[in-house]
């Protein structure tokens, strides 16, 4: 056993052994009070920046998704997943297409929040679909915080309290049809 694995096994006991609540990876962060990214502790002019991958079986998908705190909560979504191009019957790969801007609600943003809770705790696996997200919150050139997330265990699917990036991004789609 690697003493990274030694390391990550007693992190494990102790969070267990103590009944911590919310037991989460190191995050690089500078003033943010909860130790993460938070929609909820947003000021105004914050951004985020998610990287979102999505695979699975039958799909592969990339997003970059800029959300920006004004009066508003604003989203950008970009595609950024390989395409068929119809017209010269080729694959496009690293394609960037904007898909949509869309307003957002104070309770998206919660549901947000809740999202973040819920990767930040232990997962099994066991699902075909796995996925990646990385979230950076940005206060002018100042990074807040950084939080990457890997999830394969598809629990976010049926879980009404939480808004999924794959949901934000369903949003985008439905705009632009």
């Amino acid at each position: 056993m690697t003493p990274i694995m030694n390391y990550r096994t007693l992190l494990t006991a102790v969070c267990i052994l103590v009944g911590l609540v919310a037991c989460q990876q190191p995050t690089e962060k500078t003033g943010m009070p909860k130790g993460g990214v938070s929609f909820f502790e947003a000021q105004p002019g914050d951004v985020f920046e998610i990287n979102f991958q999505s695979h699975g079986c039958f799909h592969h998908e990339v997003q970059k998704i800029v959300i920006t705190r004004a009066k508003k909560w604003m989203v950008e979504i970009v595609d950024c997943s390989d395409h068929y191009n119809e017209a010269t019957k080729k694959v496009v790969t690293h394609s960037r297409r904007k898909m949509a801007s869309l307003e957002l609600k104070e309770a998206d943003a919660a549901r947000l929040d809740r999202l973040l809770e819920f990767y930040r705790l232990p997962h099994s696996g066991g699902c075909t679909t796995e996925d990646r997200i990385t979230i950076r919150q940005r206060r002018g050139a100042n990074i807040l915080a950084k939080e990457t997330f890997v999830d394969g265990s598809c629990a976010t699917y049926d879980k009404k309290e939480l808004l999924t990036i794959g949901q934000l991004v369903r949003r985008a789609e439905m705009a632009t049809n």
